[in-house]
Formats: C-alpha cells, structure tokens, sequence
C-alpha cells in the first residue's frame, strides 16, 4: 500500500509482518549398534509462529492510502452490484491489514558412523546418512476494509490470500565432529546438506464474505471468471543444516547441551512470491508456482539427553 500522493511512500508491505523471534520443539530417538561403532537415529523438529499482522491507516495518510498491486478489470459485488475492487474497495480505504505465517515440520531418518579418529584423541569425527522430509507451509492475506478500522466480516472486507506448501523428500548426508573438552564438557559441530525432490503447490483468491472476485472486462479472455486458481510442481530443492553447541554430561545417563542451529532452504514458493508482475485479471499469472524462493531458519537451542 503507499500514500496516494505519491507512489513511492510505500506505508505497507508484506516484510512488514515478517516474523522474528518464535518458538519450536524437536526430539530425537535412536540406538547405537556394532559394538557403538554405528547408530540408527529418528529426529523430528517444529516451528509454529503463528500469525503475525502490520495495519496502515487513512487517517496516518497525507490523503489516504490505495494499493499497488494490479486489481484492474478486477470486480466484486458486496451486495451493491458489481463495483471495480481496486477502485472501490482498496482505494481511499480506511485500513489495509497484512497478515503472514508460516510453519516448518522436519522428519530423518539417518545413519551414523562414529569415532573416526585414535582413540585417544579428544576429537572424535563421523559420518551421517539418511533420509528427509521436510515441509514448509507460507500464507499471505492482505485485506481492505473502505469504511471503517475493524474488520467484522462485514461483505465490503476484501481479502486477496496466496497460500503456498512444499514438500521436499530426498537423501542427506553430512558429517559430526565433537571435542572432548574435559571428562563433562563436550564440543560439537554437525553439517548436512541435501537435494530434495520439491511437492509445490499454491492457492491464490481474492474474496469477501459474498464470494469472489471475478474479472469484469468484457473484452478479456477470462471474463466471468473468479480470482481463484489452485496450481502444483514439482522441481528440486536443496537444503544445508549446521548445528555447533556443548554438551554437558551430569552423569552417564544424562547431559544436558545447548547450540545455534541454521538451516537453509532453495528453490522453493513463497506466498509473496506468487504475486504477479502482470495483472492479476490475466488469470494465467496465478495459474502457475513460482520456486524462486529462499528461506533462512536459524536460532539457539537447548535441551536434555538420556542414554538408555
């Protein structure tokens, strides 16, 4: 959204309501064989932000707020017959909301070789194998409300929703090193990286609590037809994952460790991604899924550990 007196006084975007610090949980399973030389790990980790909003209002405007985004030949009927969405709907409004969320789920499988080095060297190195699944959920909703600041539901509420998935299965591999820093204290540093086989889909539509906008243009190809288009690929993606922290040991069954962890994901579809360029009413532009998109998850852990 920008100030109407000039177009490049944006007073809303969609980096706006990026999140910044959230919370997760992960758990990990898994048994040591061939005289501990080897171990079968089952590991799961989650992030849950929620949602998360940013508003810009008329009345904080010099002579109110419309939008940028390409709503032309675009119409809908909040029950006055049809009316041009941008013009009616988002231009001179009194509030523009954006909303975003997203969640992540991480499931491996993996292998693991151990002690690779003397013996009695405090550095002891390894090796990891295995498979991952790895979805990744991205919503976007921008709404306008013309004639007043809360949103009740009410038929002039236009809302414009871009909800985009992946789900990436594939192979990893990586390696550990951990240094004993003393007969409690421990050090360590674990790496994997993967090209994953991408399930992407996205949803996108513009709607009211009177149904959905629809192109208006009599002279278009897809006059008549809502702003509602549902698309899927499938493509490639890769991910790389580093964790380094400390490890504590209590006594021989528990410890305790505490790191940094950061992972990185390409060639993946964001929501925010998935606006077109083109205008909106050419209904092929959010009739496809863009894999353009790059994430970047990182942050401290912490946690206890029980050897059984």
């Amino acid at each position: 959204s920008d100030d109407q007196t000039d177009i490049r006084d944006r007073v809303l975007n969609s980096n706006d309501a990026a999140f910044s610090t959230v919370g997760g949980v992960a758990a990990t399973i898994g048994h040591y064989f061939n005289c501990g030389q080897n171990s079968i790990q089952f590991a799961y980790w989650g992030l849950y932000p929620g949602t998360s909003e940013a508003n810009a209002y008329g009345a904080a405007t010099a002579a109110g707020i419309d939008r940028i985004l390409h709503f032309d030949a675009l119409e809908y009927d909040a029950g006055a017959g049809n009316q041009n969405l941008g013009d009616t709907f988002f231009f001179n409004a009194e509030r523009h909301r954006v909303q975003r969320s997203y969640q992540a789920n991480n499931l491996e499988l993996n292998l693991l070789g151990h002690n690779f080095t003397n013996g009695c060297s405090p550095l002891q190195l390894g090796w990891l194998a295995g498979v991952r699944y790895f979805r990744f959920d991205d919503n976007f909703l921008y709404s306008s409300d013309p004639n007043d600041t809360v949103f009740t539901g009410a038929p002039e509420e236009v809302h414009y929703a871009i909800d985009a998935q992946n789900n990436l299965l594939g192979f990893q591999i990586g390696g550990q090193a951990n240094y004993c820093v003393g007969p409690r204290l421990g050090l360590f540093a674990n790496t994997k990286v993967g090209v994953y086989g991408n399930h992407m889909s996205q949803t996108s539509r513009i709607y009211g609590s009177n149904g959905q906008a629809f192109v208006g243009d009599a002279a278009s190809p897809y006059f008549g037809q809502d702003v509602y288009a549902t698309a899927s690929k499938n493509t490639y993606s890769m991910i790389g994952d580093l964790s380094i922290g400390a490890n504590w040991c209590i006594n021989p069954c528990w410890s305790i460790n505490a790191g940094y962890r950061a992972v990185g994901l390409t060639g993946v579809a964001l929501s925010t991604n998935q606006v077109p360029g083109d205008f909106i009413a050419a209904l092929d532009s959010i009739r496809t899924v863009y894999p353009n998109g790059c994430v970047l998850l990182h942050g401290a852990f912490a946690g206890v550990n029980y050897c059984y």
